[in-house]
């Protein structure tokens, strides 16, 4: 319903055959999506990364569906906004970084045997990982942390030809904004900080995954390539 809709559209468009993850409650989403014109293949997939089954269960079921897998990206994630520390449950805390990293994790572990040369895992990170705000500490450490792990596993699997790099959004209006990832008050001023002064669409992130993925990238790993609109400051 944000970022995951524009990438798989682009890269359908290219003329990949894509397995696309969703919640069960995005189903009109996927059902709109399936309905555009002049994309490939598009293989919806409901699927819940609170469990933590499902990473597994979601690259089995890809590459039955796809015969292979080449690309693996990840775009999945939850952001909730907690003005203090003392207002950020354990509960909260513990969902953000099973969404955010732990599945990650398991879903690029997953992934691995079918992997080859020539393969890409593209991860999504955030400018929160470098510049937190004060209201998403659970959700900036969780990005932190695929920053680390991103980097560290592309020197990993260099060796075998797989190139691992990371997408860094800075403020992207979606659904994730005004469902509880910012506080109601900032809504109306969201991403004017940015040097073009607005808020980027989900549409603007969605090429920096395709040339990532593409042979103009393949001399470019453990890199965060970052799509803010210019310097961003999320403090004002």
């Amino acid at each position: 319903s944000g970022i995951g809709r524009p990438v798989t559209i682009a890269f359908a468009r290219e003329g990949a055959t894509v397995c696309v993850t969703h919640l069960p409650v995005e189903q009109p989403d996927i059902d709109s999506l399936l309905k555009i014109d002049g994309l490939a293949t598009v293989m919806p997939l409901p699927a819940d990364f609170r469990q933590p089954d499902e990473p597994a269960r979601v690259i089995s079921a890809c590459v039955g569906r796809l015969g292979g897998l080449d690309i693996l990206i990840n775009v999945a994630g939850v952001q909730r906004h907690a003005n203090h520390l003392s207002e950020m449950s354990d509960e909260q805390t513990a969902e953000t970084i099973t969404v955010n990293f732990l599945s990650v994790v398991a879903l690029c572990r997953a992934a691995l045997p079918h992997l080859k040369d020539g393969s890409s895992i593209i991860i999504t990170g955030s400018v929160q990982a470098s510049m937190p705000a004060p209201y998403l500490l659970d959700y900036a450490a969780s990005k932190a942390a695929l920053h680390a792990f991103g980097k560290g596993l592309a020197r990993q699997l260099a060796k075998d030809g797989i190139r691992v790099n990371i997408v860094a959004p800075g403020p992207i209006w979606t659904p994730l904004q005004v469902c509880g990832g910012q506080p109601r008050e900032m809504l109306p001023r969201f991403g004017s900080t940015t040097f073009l002064g607005r808020p980027g669409q989900p549409v603007d992130v969605a090429p920096a995954y395709v040339y990532l993925a593409s042979d103009s990238a393949s001399f470019v790993t453990g890199e965060v390539l970052h799509v803010d609109g210019g310097r961003y400051n999320n403090a004002l």
